[in-house]
């Protein structure tokens, strides 16, 4: 891949909020990581018709926004949920995929505790920094 695909594929990035890229060819790999300079408006301001993100509801209650544009699947590949309303998770279990520009990416609890809620549906669209999972954290 020359320079000039690099560089289109870093503002796509940017366009699109993504922090990770990574591409495999046949003899050779690479990864773009960058960190978010600013952080995002909450998703209520950026999408009217969403619930603002849930970081803080209440004790002990947190929300686990979208990483990044694309589709959710809450299933995996054997038709399997990752998560469902209740389960219990530790921090780093995966929750969800989210495909981006043919890429998946595992979506993983930042915390422990309980699912509360399952925002979002399976193979639905979503948003950056888009709520998708509530969970009483037991992580204090």
């Amino acid at each position: 891949m020359d320079f000039d695909n690099i560089q289109k594929v870093a503002s796509l990035m940017q366009e699109m909020r993504l922090t990770y890229f990574e591409y495999q060819g046949a003899d050779y790999k690479f990864t773009i990581k960058r960190e978010e300079s600013q952080k995002p408006a909450a998703a209520s301001a950026a999408h009217p018709g969403l619930a603002p993100p849930m970081d803080v509801v209440a004790k002990n209650y947190a929300s686990v926004p979208s990483p990044a544009i694309g589709t959710i699947y809450l299933k995996d590949s054997d038709g399997i949920p990752f998560v469902s309303e209740g389960s219990i998770v530790l921090e780093g279990d995966v929750l969800c995929r989210i495909e981006a520009m043919k890429m998946f990416s595992d979506i993983k609890s930042p915390y422990s505790g309980k699912i509360i809620n399952v925002l979002v549906g399976d193979s639905e669209l979503v948003e950056f920094d888009m709520p998708l999972f509530s969970i009483e954290r037991t992580d204090d």
